[in-house]
């Protein structure tokens, strides 16, 4: 369950995916960049919403708030059969380290509290893909 301290902190994200609601990724960049082409590569989609979110790309072993211990993951979803388009990864475990580990002093216990996900939609046409800056 979402405490009420994480819902408020959480209510400011809410509102930006909220006031971009129905733009395409290609339109949310050029908000961002205002207008400066920017190349699209794989997990784009990813990058394009922490940015938007003012929020930092890291692989770190730590929630993406980390005071709040929220985890952001950006999925795009095939619009057609309701699938994740890719797998996601919430962090790669250390197989030598996580034997050491107990539930209450594992590293990933603050990463995984609470996620936010955020989903945006993937169309075919013609059985391809649209291009990332198509993406809802």
């Amino acid at each position: 369950m979402l405490s009420s301290i994480k819902y408020k902190a959480l209510q400011k994200y809410i509102d930006i995916l909220e006031a971009n609601k129905g733009k395409t990724l290609g339109q949310i960049v050029e908000e961002l960049h205002q207008g400066k082409h920017v190349h699209y590569k794989k997990g784009a989609g990813g990058l394009i919403i922490e940015n938007l979110l003012g929020l930092t790309n890291n692989s770190s072993p730590k929630a993406d708030l980390e005071e709040l211990k929220i985890e952001v993951k950006v999925l795009p979803l095939q619009m057609e059969t309701w699938k994740a388009k890719e797998p996601t990864q919430i962090k790669m475990i250390n197989y030598l380290k996580l034997v050491h580990e107990t539930w209450e002093t594992a590293e990933i216990k603050d990463k995984i509290e609470t996620i936010l996900w955020i989903v945006y939609g993937v169309k075919k046409v013609n059985g391809k893909n649209v291009s990332q800056d198509k993406y809802r």
